[in-house]
């Protein structure tokens, strides 16, 4: 856990590693000093990073986590920094808690396999979350929360937090801080699709769509790496547009 030494970590790339540590409950990266941190085709996986210790802490918004794996994580994948979360592919089993790109800048294109009471993507204060798709078996947690502050929301699609408590999109109020844009977001099959009323003041939250049908293909596995381009691909459901790029598409494949 964070086996590198304490001096700065400026323009460092760790690219195409497979790294595995079910023993520890540390970080395998948390550097208030790293600068243009990046990490590209990495797998993280089997990890216990105990409370409130997520696997990448890059503390930079220069940080980007491009095309990256997080699979069966007892913690945090990435949490509490300003960085870039393109592309990747977040799972997990049972009842562990996942909470991803938590105090992240940015979260695109990327796609939450999650169960139990796993949560997607929590985040309190001016971020950007955009064209994601969120998913869970019948889950209890919610798959993107935005607490406060001039978050931006949109063209993420939500699928099956159906357990008790479980919420595709939740928006909470912290009275004046709340300035939220949450539009063209698209659920199905959630206990509550969408959790807006607590929004307080807002720049703009409408347009958020509640499906009929599933805007997932679903043919094969959701966790099997040759399978996820057909599992995840959007459906046209609604303003759903299946492989589409631009005008109404939503989610990531």
């Amino acid at each position: 856990g964070n086996p590198w030494p304490n001096g700065q970590k400026n323009y460092w790339v760790f690219c195409d590693l497979n790294v595995t540590n079910s023993g520890s409950d540390a970080s395998f990266f948390d550097h208030s000093n790293a600068y243009y941190t990046w990490f590209i085709n990495c797998k993280f996986s089997d990890w216990n990073v105990g409370s409130g210790n997520p696997v990448l802490k890059p503390h930079d918004r220069t940080a980007r986590i491009l095309n990256c794996e997080f699979t069966d994580i007892e913690g945090w994948c990435v949490g509490e920094c300003l960085c870039t979360v393109d592309s990747c592919f977040f799972s997990n089993s049972g009842t562990r808690e996942i909470e991803t790109a938590c105090g992240s800048l940015v979260c695109v294109n990327s796609v939450f396999s999650l169960s139990g009471a796993s949560n997607g993507w929590v985040q309190e204060r001016a971020a950007y979350c955009v064209n994601n798709s969120f998913f869970s078996n019948g889950g209890s947690g919610t798959g993107a929360e935005a607490e406060k502050g001039q978050n931006y929301m949109s063209s993420n699609l939500f699928e099956g937090f159906s357990g008790t408590g479980g919420v595709g999109l939740k928006l909470r109020s912290y009275g004046y801080e709340m300035r939220p844009v949450c539009y063209k977001n698209s659920a199905y099959n959630c206990t509550t699709n969408f959790d807006l009323n607590d929004s307080g003041l807002h720049l703009l939250v409408e347009d958020n769509e509640t499906l009929d049908a599933s805007p997932f293909a679903k043919s094969g596995s959701a966790t099997d790496y040759s399978n996820r381009r057909t599992y995840f691909e959007p459906q046209d459901v609604g303003d759903v547009l299946g492989g589409g790029v631009g005008g109404n598409s939503r989610g990531a494949i």
